[in-house]
C-alpha cells in the first residue's frame, strides 16, 4: 500500500478469473456506497479495468489461536475479464484534496 497524507492506494493485479478480493474492516458501523464502503473511520473506493461487484458483509478473524470473532468485510468480485482492481482508502480526518 502506498500511503500519503491519510490516503492509501492498493493495486491488485489478477492473473486468472475467479479471484475475489476481501478487505477486513475495523469494527465500526460500515455502510455500502456505490463504489465501496464507508464508516466514521475510513472510506474505501474501488475502481477497476472491468466490471466488479462489491458487497458489504461479515467474516471471521482469528486474533489469536483458539479465538475467533466476527468482523465486517468488503468483498470485491471481478468479472472474468477484469485484470486490475484499485482500492483507495481515505482515513477519517485526511484532507480530501478537492
Amino acid at each position: 500500500m502506498v500511503l500519503r497524507q491519510g490516503l492509501g492506494t492498493v493495486i491488485d493485479r489478477l492473473d486468472r478469473p475467479g479471484a475475489v478480493v476481501r478487505w477486513r474492516l475495523a469494527p465500526a458501523l460500515w455502510r455500502q456506497t456505490g463504489t465501496g464502503a464507508a464508516s466514521s473511520l475510513a472510506c474505501l473506493t474501488v475502481r477497476a479495468d472491468g466490471e466488479v461487484a462489491t458487497a458489504l458483509g461479515h467474516g471471521w478473524e482469528a486474533p489469536r489461536y483458539g479465538r475467533r470473532r466476527l468482523i465486517p468485510l468488503l468483498e470485491i468480485r471481478p468479472a472474468p475479464d477484469t485484470r486490475t482492481i484499485i482500492t483507495a482508502v481515505r482515513f477519517a480526518g485526511a484532507a480530501s484534496g478537492d
